[in-house]
C-alpha cells in the first residue's frame, strides 16, 4: 500500500501553491521517477503510480503556473499548465467544451512579462481574442498559456435558422417553423390557434431582421389578411405582433365609490346601465343600506375628450326609470353618498364612574339610563344604586354653558327585568353621559391599637369618623389601677402626636386615623435624670413632685449650666428656670445641659476689650460722682 498516491493521501494532500504536475520521486539521492498527478486527476490514469521503498522522498514543488478557466465551459477552475502547454491542452483538462460554446471568440487576458511593462503606464494587461476553431485540429499554431492568464470562453448566439414568432391576442403565442407556416393567415389561424376576443383588427406588426442583422417593419390590415383579400409571405426571423383593443384604445373600465362600496372598478359590458352597476355592487334592497344611503343624490362623472375633464351630472336613486336608462361609457366614474353628510347616521351615549365597562355606547330607541347601564356592565359592587347624574349637551355661547346636569333615580326593578317600563323612565338622548358614583371609602374600616395601662391591649375598629376615647377604652377592659393620663399618647407614622393632658383629661373628640396607635401611659414608668448633675439617675415616680426634686435628688447641678428641659413621654417638653419648675409625670426625662467651655481667639478680642474698658469708665464716673458728694 505504500504508494506515492497512499503517500500524498496520508500527509494530507498538496498545498494549492503546490505542484500537480512535477512530482518528485528520490531514491538513494537518486531521481528515480517525476509524476504528473493531472493523467490521475483528470483521467483516472494511475499507470504512473509507483510503489515506495524504505527511505524514499517524495518532492513537491512550487505550482508551476496558474491559468484561470471560466465562462461556457464544462468545468471552470484555476488550473496548472506545464511550459509549451496550449489552450487545447487547456480545454482537455477541464473535459471539454460543450456544445454551445463559441470557438470563434475565446478571450484570453495576459500579464505583461516583467522587462514589458512600463512605469509610466497604468495597464498591466492586455486581451487578445483567439479563433480556436481554426487551430484546434493543427499542430501548428498553438496559442501557448503563460502563468497568470485569464481565459474566457464565450456562448454562440442564441439566434436559429428557420423561425417566425408572434405574439399578442392570439391563443398560442410563440415560436414556430418557417417551412410549416410560410404565410401570415396560417400562422395566426394554425400556429396561434387564432385570436383572442376583442382584437383590434385594423392593424397587425411584423418586425424583420436580415442576415446581416438590419431592421425593418411592415404593418398590415388584420381583417384584409384573415379574409384572404391580403396575402403576407413570411421570411425568416420575422416577428409578428397582434393587439388587443385595450392596448389600442385603452382599457373599457367604469369605477364606482362611496358609502356601502368602497372603490370598485369593472370593465365595461355592451349596454351596462348605471343601475346595473349600482345593483352589482351593493346590497341595494339590504335595510342599512336603504336607511343609511342618500337616496336623494348620486354624482355620474363623465371623461370629456375636448376638454380632458370630467362633467358630473347628479341623479337620484329614487327615480329607477332614468338608472335602468342610463348606459355607461368608458371611465365612468359613480359615486354614491350617505346621509351622514348632513347628519350622525351612529348616535351615542356615554357611561363613566363606577360601572364595569365604562365606554361609549350606541344609541336606540326609547333607550333608558338603565339600559345604557347594562350596557356598560352594570354596576360595580361600590357603586350608588340608587340614583346617577345625567350631563345633557347644552352649549350657550352666550350664556357660556355647555350642559344641564340632571340627577335621576334607578329603578332596580326595572333594571333586572322585573319590569317592562321605568317607574321614573329617562329617555336618553345622543351625546348624554352618565356618570355613576360611589361614595368615599366604601369598604374601608378604620384599624387603631390600643396598648399601655388598659386591661386588654390589642386591635379596635372604629365604628365612625368621630368616636369618643371612652368607648375606646370600654372596648379594651378599661384602664388598670397603674394608669396614667398625662403620660399617654398617640403615635402615627413612627412619630408622637402631642395630646394637652395638663388637666389629666384625655380629650373625648379626638381625631384618630387607621393605623394610630394609642398608648396609655403608666405609673410604673420611672423618671431618669441625664446630663450636667452629679448623679445622673432612674427614680420611681412620685405623685405630685417637680423637675427640682429629682435634680436635687442626683446630686444637684454643676454650676455652668446652658439649659434644662424636662422630655415628657407624651411628647411635650417644658423648660426648668429660676421661676419654672413644671410637674413630673410617668416616663419623664430631665436632661441638664452643660453651658460649653468658651475659646479664646480672635472671636472674643473684641468682647474682653469691651469689657475692659466699660469697667475703667465705669470706675472713673463712680469716683467722680464721690469726689463732687464731699
Amino acid at each position: 500500500m505504500a504508494t506515492v498516491l497512499n503517500a500524498l493521501y496520508a500527509s494530507g494532500g498538496v498545498e494549492t501553491s503546490g505542484t500537480l504536475r512535477d512530482v518528485k520521486v528520490y531514491r538513494n539521492n537518486k531521481l528515480i521517477k517525476t509524476i504528473d498527478l493531472y493523467d490521475y486527476i483528470t483521467q483516472g490514469n494511475i499507470d504512473q503510480d509507483i510503489r515506495l521503498s524504505n527511505n524514499d522522498v517524495l518532492f513537491v514543488g512550487p505550482r508551476l503556473s496558474s491559468v484561470t478557466l471560466s465562462g461556457k465551459v464544462k468545468k471552470s477552475a484555476i488550473y496548472e499548465l506545464k511550459p509549451k502547454e496550449s489552450l487545447k491542452d487547456l480545454f482537455k483538462y477541464s473535459g471539454g467544451l460543450p456544445a454551445d460554446a463559441s470557438l470563434n471568440n475565446v478571450n484570453i487576458s495576459r500579464i505583461k512579462p516583467f522587462k514589458e511593462r512600463d512605469q509610466e503606464l497604468v495597464f498591466d494587461r492586455f486581451l487578445t481574442t483567439v479563433n480556436f476553431a481554426s487551430i484546434q485540429n493543427s499542430s501548428k499554431n498553438e496559442f501557448q498559456l503563460t502563468d497568470g492568464d485569464q481565459v474566457r470562453v464565450q456562448q454562440i448566439l442564441k439566434k436559429q435558422r428557420n423561425e417566425v414568432s408572434i405574439q399578442g391576442n392570439v391563443q398560442a403565442p410563440g415560436t414556430f417553423a418557417l417551412d410549416m407556416f410560410q404565410d401570415l393567415k396560417t400562422l395566426i389561424t394554425t400556429g396561434a390557434k387564432g385570436l383572442l376576443p376583442n382584437t383590434y383588427l385594423q392593424k397587425v406588426d411584423i418586425n424583420k431582421v436580415d442576415q446581416q442583422g438590419n431592421l425593418s417593419f411592415k404593418t398590415y390590415n388584420l381583417s384584409s389578411i384573415l379574409s384572404g383579400n391580403v396575402t403576407v409571405s413570411l421570411e425568416e426571423n420575422d416577428a409578428i405582433k397582434i393587439y388587443s383593443l385595450q392596448e389600442i384604445e385603452g382599457e373599457q373600465k367604469v369605477s364606482i365609490s362611496g358609502f356601502g362600496v368602497g372603490n370598485k372598478t369593472v370593465f365595461l359590458r355592451e349596454n351596462r346601465s348605471l343601475f346595473d352597476l349600482i345593483f352589482e355592487s351593493v346590497s341595494y334592497d339590504e335595510l342599512e343600506f336603504q336607511s343609511k344611503v342618500l337616496s336623494t343624490r348620486l354624482d355620474l362623472k363623465r371623461f370629456d375628450v375636448a376638454s380632458g375633464l370630467y362633467n358630473l351630472t347628479q341623479f337620484s336613486l329614487d327615480d329607477l326609470n332614468t338608472l335602468k336608462t342610463t348606459y355607461l361609457q368608458a371611465k365612468d366614474q359613480i359615486v354614491l353618498y350617505t346621509k351622514s353628510v348632513t347628519q350622525n347616521l351612529n348616535p351615542t351615549v356615554r357611561v363613566i364612574g363606577k360601572v364595569k365597562n365604562p365606554g361609549e355606547f350606541g344609541l336606540t330607541n326609547t333607550m333608558y339610563l338603565e339600559d345604557a347601564i347594562l350596557n356598560a356592565g352594570g354596576f360595580l359592587e361600590i357603586a350608588e344604586k340608587g340614583f346617577v347624574n345625567v350631563n345633557r349637551l347644552d352649549r350657550n355661547l352666550e350664556e357660556g354653558t355647555y350642559s344641564k346636569l340632571t340627577v335621576s333615580n334607578i329603578d332596580i326593578d326595572y333594571l333586572l327585568g322585573l319590569k317592562k317600563t321605568p317607574s321614573n323612565p329617562f329617555l336618553l338622548e345622543k351625546y348624554d353621559v352618565i356618570s355613576v358614583i360611589a361614595p368615599i371609602r366604601p369598604n374601608f374600616q378604620p384599624m387603631i391599637s390600643v396598648q399601655g395601662e388598659v386591661k386588654f391591649p390589642g386591635a379596635v375598629f372604629l365604628e365612625s369618623d368621630r368616636i369618643e376615647i371612652s368607648k375606646i377604652i370600654d372596648l379594651v377592659g378599661g384602664y388598670t389601677n397603674n394608669y396614667n393620663i398625662e403620660s399617654s399618647f398617640v403615635e402615627r407614622e413612627g412619630l408622637k402626636l402631642y395630646l394637652n393632658l395638663e388637666d389629666g383629661i384625655l380629650d373625648p373628640n379626638i381625631n384618630l386615623q387607621s393605623g394610630d396607635v394609642l398608648v396609655i401611659g403608666s405609673k410604673l414608668t420611672s423618671i431618669k435624670t441625664t446630663g450636667a448633675v452629679l448623679n445622673p439617675t432612674v427614680f420611681n415616680w412620685e405623685k405630685g413632685k417637680r423637675a427640682k426634686y429629682y435634680i436635687r435628688e442626683s446630686g444637684g447641678k454643676n454650676k455652668k449650666i446652658e439649659s434644662v428641659t424636662v422630655q415628657r413621654a407624651n411628647g411635650s417638653s417644658k423648660k426648668v428656670s429660676f421661676f419654672r419648675n413644671p410637674k413630673i409625670y410617668p416616663g419623664s426625662v430631665i436632661n441638664v445641659i452643660e453651658k460649653p467651655e468658651k475659646v479664646k481667639g480672635d472671636g472674643n478680642k473684641f468682647l474682653d476689650d469691651f469689657t475692659r474698658i466699660f469697667g475703667l469708665i465705669t470706675g472713673t464716673l463712680t469716683t467722680i460722682l464721690l469726689v463732687t458728694k464731699l
